[in-house]
């Protein structure tokens, strides 16, 4: 799926500014992304993974948790 489609029906004019608002990219880029929201207050995130089989779901899920949960509970304090 293309970002053009995952994003229609949503209030984004271009798919650089879904890129931009959302926490899309590598772990890494998404990481980033969440530290930078958790450190400006939000407190609660709503994600949808996109995935093409169960295992690839866990595969994020596993990937996420290490990647972003973890250092973001470690922002936390």
């Amino acid at each position: 799926a293309t970002v053009e489609t995952l994003t229609s029906g949503f209030t984004v004019t271009s798919s650089d500014e879904a890129i931009a608002s959302g926490l899309i990219g590598s772990a890494d880029e998404v990481a980033e992304k969440a530290l930078a929201l958790a450190e400006a207050g939000v407190g609660h995130f709503e994600l949808k993974f996109i995935y093409r089989s169960l295992d690839h779901l866990a595969e994020q899920l596993e990937l996420f948790a290490s990647t972003v949960a973890t250092p973001l509970r470690r922002s936390a304090g």
